[in-house]
């Protein structure tokens, strides 16, 4: 009986708190509304502070991987936003030595979908060349030929370089080796080694490496990387991440090795195309005619060799190097002296031509903006320029020293020009604010390369003005759309480096004599987080 009776005044007493909760609901409605929400993506342990409409702070602290120093963090404002309501997102507090970017969603209306906003955040300079336990350092005075790739949320995660330093993966320092360093998980990779493990045995050069970062294309005096390599000439090889292998790229489309060098490889987005610059004759049905330098296709795939720099009139091989090859391997711009490349080249100087694939005629880009030859400028006939084409295939950025390029430059100095293939347009890229000329040359060495990225947006260069935006020697990246110069490095008396470009510009690497990353002390090769596009996790 006395059960019976606990039991009834419990269930009274759970009636009535029933009764209350529904009270209190009623009174007091949950709140209603959406969570804004995001991905934060940075090194592990990386905290920032994010404000929305100047207040609501909200800190996020990047987690910690096992096997990975940058993670990719989910995140919510724990306050619930109304429809309608406008949030306007920004970046209070980051740490000393770092760079954040909002790089999606930064401001707009409620509701958004989930995850909209995107924050990343990295070192502003992340020191490259240095192993994989942080003891051991290239410099920047032996260190050189840097690569960047990663694409589809890896932006820039993946470097290679050469150097001659000791104790990278247990490198000798006897030859000049090819390194690959996957920024992520901080493995460096001596990559220039035989299949048994040993190192090259001969120096390696010029690492090129595909727009994805899984494969690498370099040159090598080595004898002792593939097994059938008995030419004894330096020899063009490719080495991919996935299989940690490494095959011969300058061989004819039955297997047979080059019978001269080979030399400057450029790859594409996926790793199957390799264009490259060889003196051989036996690699290609073409005959290689009187010319020394030829430029190649090899597609992996079909293992086939073909030539590009072919004379239209001769039939024969026509002359060229320093190729550039697009993402999608269809185009190629590289350099000649050949004037009969094309039927309207009168003016006797060395060129930039492309090749496109499935089109008979070549086109040449080095010409004024409008659309004429250009003089010689201060520099020789016969100097050599290496062009770069944007990974779209729409760009072809180079120097000159001409002074007629464009209207109002007549400085006299080496510049950057970039060629719009689709308009047929030349633009100048090496001038500071309000147009004003460079007042030394850009880049510093003579037709050096230029970085340029996928869609051409963004270009990068070395420079000797001090009216860019920097001191005398450094790094600057300019923005073809707005003109806008971007400092990538500003130091004072040091030496700089070619610089290399990611994918969106999100990063610039390059080499320096200063010591840039503060958590190292020594010069070497840089990654620079410019955040003007993907971090190295970024989701896209």
């Amino acid at each position: 009986m006395k059960k019976i009776f606990l039991f009834f005044i419990l269930a009274i007493l759970v009636t009535e708190l029933q009764a209350q909760q529904k009270a209190k609901t009623i009174n007091n409605p949950l709140p209603k509304g959406t969570l804004l929400s995001g991905i934060y993506s940075a090194p592990g342990g990386t905290a920032i502070i994010l404000q929305n409409n100047g207040k609501a702070d909200l800190t996020l602290i990047a987690k910690k991987e096992t096997l990975n120093n940058f993670s990719t963090n989910f995140f919510d404002f724990p306050v619930k936003l109304l429809d309608s309501t406008k949030f306007k997102i920004a970046l209070k507090k980051i740490p000393i030595g770092q760079t954040a970017n909002i790089y999606a969603g930064a401001e707009g209306k409620m509701p958004r979908d989930k995850n909209i906003l995107r924050v990343g955040c990295d070192f502003t300079y992340d020191h490259i060349s240095r192993s994989t336990n942080d003891k051991s350092f290239s410099t920047f005075y032996d260190g050189s030929d840097v690569a960047v790739g990663g694409n589809n949320g890896e932006e820039g995660r993946y470097v290679t370089f050469v150097t001659t330093a000791v104790g990278l993966d247990g490198s000798t320092g006897k030859h000049r080796q090819i390194f690959w360093r996957d920024r992520n998980t901080g493995i460096t990779k001596l990559i220039s080694s035989s299949p048994n493990g040993e190192e090259g045995n001969g120096d390696c050069y010029s690492p090129a490496i595909s727009g994805d970062g899984k494969s690498v294309a370099f040159e090598s005096y080595s004898n002792n990387l593939v097994q059938s390599d008995k030419n004894s000439f330096r020899d063009i090889f490719i080495w991919h991440s996935g299989t940690n292998k490494i095959e011969t790229v300058s061989i004819g489309t039955g297997g047979a090795e080059a019978n001269a060098e080979s030399y400057e490889p450029s790859v594409s987005g996926d790793g199957n195309f390799i264009a490259f610059t060889s003196m051989a004759s036996n690699i290609s049905t073409t005959d290689k005619g009187t010319s020394n330098n030829n430029v190649f296709l090899r597609d992996l795939k079909l293992g086939s060799t073909m030539m590009i720099s072919i004379d239209p009139i001769a039939k024969k091989g026509g002359g060229g190097s320093k190729p550039s090859i697009s993402y999608d391997g269809t185009r190629i711009a590289f350099y000649s002296h050949t004037a009969t490349l094309v039927t309207d080249d009168n003016n006797g100087f060395w060129d930039i031509f492309l090749w496109e694939k499935n089109i008979s005629k070549f086109k040449r880009v080095s010409l004024t903006a409008d659309g004429k030859e250009r003089n010689q400028g201060t520099e020789s006939a016969n100097r050599i320029v290496a062009p770069a084409i944007s990974g779209d295939g729409r760009y072809i950025a180079f120097t000159t020293t001409a002074t007629n390029m464009v209207a109002g430059n007549i400085n006299g100095y080496q510049d950057v020009y970039v060629y719009d293939i689709n308009t047929g347009k030349t633009v100048i890229a090496s001038n500071g604010a309000n147009g004003i000329s460079g007042n030394a040359d850009s880049p510093i060495e003579q037709g050096e390369k230029i970085a340029i990225s996928f869609d051409g947006k963004w270009v990068a260069f070395s420079t000797k003005a001090s009216n860019l935006g920097v001191p005398a020697s450094n790094i600057v990246m300019h923005n073809m759309i707005t003109g806008e110069n971007r400092a990538v490095s500003n130091v004072t008396g040091s030496s700089v480096g070619r610089p290399t470009i990611s994918y969106s510009g999100g990063y610039v690497v390059f080499g320096i004599g200063s010591k840039l990353d503060s958590r190292f002390g020594s010069s070497g090769i840089f990654a620079n987080y410019t955040g003007v596009g993907l971090c190295r996790s970024c989701p896209q």
